[in-house]
């Protein structure tokens, strides 16, 4: 399952305190350009792959597979580059103006709807470990997106996991901070950063992390949802798109700044994961 979008409001299935929610699996870039949400603040899952957020203060995130941001309400933030790379990603606003008309259709009491709202009152964006039952939470939802109005009871059990969800999150939010995020999707993602263009094998970067090449690529795919190798290829192409709108280096001088065997190849890799060509994106900047 590939190239899927979806995306609702809370209002059409009665559930006020979501703002909105959406899904995508896209298998290329999409764009994400700078903007803010005045209802509260959003929520982002990354299932499968990793995605990176760029703040209006300048501070970068990477996210990771099986982790959470949370972005505080009315704070600027846009994907790095404008584009959000092929990834699993779940995302959630929530509508805290009224904490009474949120309560509605919810288990939630008034203390506990405080609770929620402080907990979501953030001073910062946070980067959080999903809990397994969170993660089956978000799984469950997206079964029955995929199942769609076919369901009678559609409505009822996407209002059920949305609050499922939203009391996970909240516990995540209480018991975690991003200190706890295992370090070794970091450490490697790091290294490949600094030694893209002497193009490092799997087992180079096993061997930076301390870690024997099968004990590294099976806690990395565990960690981050994708292959260390995929994990390079899409780091080149971010720094490949950085450079393109900021260098006049031709294309065939990146490919070798960037470790590809020739432009051909990076051209064709380009394109698989941004949708265009080098040239297309150099211009359309």
């Amino acid at each position: 399952m590939s190239g899927i979008r979806y995306c609702f409001t809370g209002t059409e299935v009665a559930l006020p305190l979501i703002y909105s929610i959406g899904f995508h699996n896209y298998n290329y870039s999409t764009e994400l350009k700078e903007h803010l949400h005045p209802t509260g603040p959003e929520i982002s899952y990354v299932m499968k792959g990793f995605a990176q957020w760029q703040l209006g203060s300048g501070l970068a995130l990477e996210q990771s597979g099986g982790t959470l941001t949370a972005i505080p309400q009315n704070v600027l933030h846009r994907g790095v580059e404008e584009i959000i790379t092929p990834c699993w990603l779940f995302w959630y606003i929530l509508d805290l103006r009224d904490l009474e008309t949120a309560r509605k259709n919810t288990p939630f009491t008034a203390a506990e709807m405080k609770l929620i709202f402080e907990a979501f009152t953030l001073e910062s964006c946070r980067l959080l470990t999903v809990s397994p039952e969170l993660a089956r939470h978000f799984s469950r939802l997206l079964e029955l997106l995929h199942q769609g109005k076919n369901n009678p009871w559609f409505d009822a059990e996407i209002r059920l996991v949305l609050n499922q969800i939203v009391l996970g999150t909240v516990q995540c939010l209480q018991q975690h901070t991003a200190a706890g995020m295992d370090l070794l999707v970091t450490r490697a993602r790091d290294y490949m950063r600094q030694h893209l263009a002497a193009n490092p094998t799997v087992d180079d970067i096993a061997a930076a992390c301390g870690l024997s090449e099968s004990q590294f690529t099976r806690r990395f795919k565990r960690e981050a949802g994708i292959t260390p190798a995929d994990c390079l290829q899409r780091l080149r192409i971010e720094a490949a798109c950085r450079a393109l709108r900021e260098t006049g280096a031709s294309i065939t001088e990146l490919a070798f700044q960037l470790g590809f065997a020739s432009s051909q190849y990076f051209s064709s890799v380009f394109k698989r994961y941004t949708g265009v060509t080098p040239r297309h994106w150099r211009k359309s900047g």
